[in-house]
């Protein structure tokens, strides 16, 4: 019987192995009373509709477009994630029937866990590819360890180069090259 859900929320969700993942890892440690489900929403404001609909969902992952949009949508936020200002994990509680949505942003130290390696021998600047949720993630945790970041999108405003701009940047100071952009992503990694 079904007494917990979880789920991926973002738009679009086709590329996203989540679910497949969760349902073999419920499966692999012998959880049978919870399911993982994949929750497109074209808009944000569809989510509190979502979560009063299922009152068995305890927490979401969240990807592209809502990491940095969904931090005005929450009633609490780790402080890390308040410094990053993207959340890509939101755990829900009730208080008299009422969610209760508390945000936390697990990219930074899954990032750092893989960077870390790498960023011996002299690493002092990295350019990350992509502004959104991911970048910012990205950005503070090399930050953290003394590299300085630049990162590029479509248009610049503060703090963010254009691609354009790249045309006249000399690359070679910049030991990292991170994508964060959707780019890539499964399946149209062409």
């Amino acid at each position: 019987m079904i007494r917990r859900e979880f789920g991926l929320i973002g738009f679009p969700l086709s590329h996203s192995f989540s679910k497949k993942y969760f349902d073999e890892k419920f499966q692999e440690e012998n959880i049978l009373d919870a399911a993982f489900h994949l929750f497109e929403l074209r808009h944000l404001h569809d989510l509190r509709r979502l979560i009063s609909d299922r009152p068995q969902l305890d927490g979401l992952s969240v990807t592209i477009p809502f990491k940095e949009e969904i931090v005005g949508l929450l009633d609490d936020i780790e402080e890390e994630a308040r410094r990053i200002g993207a959340v890509n994990c939101i755990r829900i509680t009730r208080y008299f029937g009422e969610p209760l949505l508390k945000g936390f942003n697990t990219d930074m130290p899954a990032f750092l866990r893989v960077i870390r390696p790498y960023l011996s021998g002299g690493v002092k600047k990295a350019l990350i590819l992509g502004a959104g949720g991911a970048a910012r993630a990205v950005s503070h945790g090399l930050e953290r360890e003394g590299v300085v970041c630049q990162q590029v999108s479509r248009t610049s405003r503060a703090g963010v180069i254009s691609y354009d701009d790249l045309h006249d940047a000399d690359l070679s100071e910049y030991q990292i090259i991170v994508n964060t952009t959707p780019l890539g992503t499964f399946p149209d990694v062409h």
